[in-house]
């Protein structure tokens, strides 16, 4: 029977190679925690490959990835990630395209290596994307329910229009106007959404099994609701007794409070068949107080009290 090492044997290897152990030695051939020196990330080495000559350190070395350095690459590269890091630098990672608002799915290693992250963007960059026309791209916007008030900015620009439901000034983006999206997200009308005038609701539903909680509006027959809850999601709160602009008012406020604070979705579309996960956070990450008081907040703003 082979005698076990101690510490005072396997912490100088350990030192040596660029970690410092937190933990006692656990054994040969066992995972040992232990905290880089050079980029303070913990690692869990093994002694054994350490002192054969392996890199102690897999963020170092290149063979491990930290989430949060993957976001920063991501952000840097003009997108932001919908979905926590796939744990592989090749697999595909959800993304929104920042500069024209569209979901992309690069990997993590194309966008690192420096290969463009939208391929949308790149080809526009490229002189490759067919500009459309002004008036293709007003009669778009006019068919979805806005009225162009400045020249056409270009596809994946913000627009400055009207909406001819509610008469509220949006900024809805022809891109997105053309995948279908809202051109108003005051009152969604365009969208075939909730509308300007319906009776709405404005709900908090929450997910155990993603540990999710979703912002929504809908209207007051809570249709809505109902199918949520058959993928397993419970009411949380609801407020109701309002029209449909004060409930596009009151969920964009939660979302823009989210999002700016740094807070991602919490589940994916695969997650959501009945779909919604644009609209989700991670339940540790919420303050649900602070998420009713901005909803009341914007609820009397609407209706001037």
């Amino acid at each position: 029977m082979s005698r076990r090492l101690t510490d005072a044997e396997t912490r100088p290897v350990m030192l040596a190679a660029g970690v410092e152990p937190l933990v006692p030695y656990p054994g040969t051939g066992l995972p040992w925690r232990c905290r880089c020196t050079q980029c303070q990330k913990i690692v869990t080495p093994i002694y054994t490959n350490v002192k054969s000559g392996h890199q102690a350190c897999a963020y170092c070395a290149g063979q491990k990835i930290h989430e949060a350095d993957a976001i920063k690459v991501m952000r840097t590269a003009g997108l932001e990630p919908l979905q926590p890091y796939p744990g592989s630098s090749s697999v595909a990672w959800l993304c929104l395209c920042l500069n024209c608002n569209r979901e992309v799915s690069p990997s993590y290693k194309t966008v690192q290596q420096g290969h463009a992250g939208c391929r949308r963007c790149a080809a526009a960059v490229r002189g490759k994307a067919r500009r459309i026309p002004e008036t293709e791209a007003v009669e778009l916007m006019l068919k979805a329910g806005v009225e162009p008030l400045d020249p056409y900015p270009g596809s994946g620009h913000k627009w400055r229009c009207q909406c001819k439901v509610c008469g509220n000034i949006v900024t809805p983006r022809h891109a997105g106007v053309k995948r279908e999206y809202a051109a108003c997200t005051y009152c969604g009308a365009a969208a075939g959404g909730l509308g300007a005038e319906d009776d709405a609701l404005i709900y908090l539903v929450t997910h155990s099994g993603y540990q999710a909680v979703k912002i929504g509006i809908g209207a007051a027959h809570r249709k809505r609701i109902q199918q949520h809850k058959k993928y397993g999601w419970e009411t949380l709160e609801e407020w109701s007794g309002f029209n449909g602009i004060t409930a596009y008012a009151a969920e964009g406020a939660v979302l823009r409070a989210w999002r700016s604070a740094g807070i991602p979705a919490a589940v994916t579309a695969s997650d959501m068949p009945q779909a919604g996960y644009t609209e989700t956070a991670p339940m540790d990450l919420v303050d649900l107080a602070e998420v009713r008081r901005i909803v009341e907040q914007e609820i009397k703003r609407q209706a001037g009290v």
